[in-house]
């Protein structure tokens, strides 16, 4: 990070910690990760990819995710993406955990979900590559290094744990 200035007094920050910053007025900043939901949605034991049609990651297979609004919740979140994303509507059925991302050089929080397709036709929309949406069966699912985030597929392994539950 080269200047960071104060977001209460705009002053010229000095670096304290690693993720701590404070102005010449003494007031604290601090560098916290985004909050996002990330959403495996699922219909059986399928699970609905795309691929990113923008950079990071251009063309890597993702799942709906997306940065949180002020005052929303992950679980709206979750559900907003999902209509920005594919155009569907999806009751979220479980929380698989929370784990830490980035996106592009921004560190993120992504509280992933599982949902349900409700209704709506899948369309690619949002930043997915038009006509990439596609099911997959829950053996096929995507390899780590065809992800677009690494780090999904952690809790996509859950997901498999999931979908096999009885």
């Amino acid at each position: 990070m080269n200047k960071l200035y104060c977001t209460a007094c705009g002053t010229l920050c000095r670096q304290l910690e690693s993720f701590v910053f404070e102005c010449t007025q003494g007031h604290r900043n601090y560098i916290n990760p985004v909050p996002g939901s990330t959403v495996f949605i699922v219909k059986g034991r399928q699970v609905l990819y795309g691929r990113r049609a923008i950079e990071p990651h251009k063309g890597g297979l993702n799942i709906v995710g997306e940065i949180m609004f002020p005052g929303e919740t992950a679980e709206e979140c979750a559900i907003r993406g999902c209509k920005e994303e594919f155009n569907i509507d999806v009751r979220i059925l479980d929380y698989l955990g929370s784990y830490a991302g980035s996106y592009g050089e921004r560190k993120t929080v992504n509280f992933v979900f599982v949902a349900e397709y409700v209704a709506g036709e899948v369309q690619a929309g949002d930043d997915m590559l038009p006509g990439s949406q596609h099911w997959r069966e829950q053996a096929n699912l995507p390899e780590k290094d065809e992800l677009a985030w690494a780090w999904v597929s952690e809790p996509q392994g859950l997901l498999r744990q999931w979908l096999n539950r009885p």
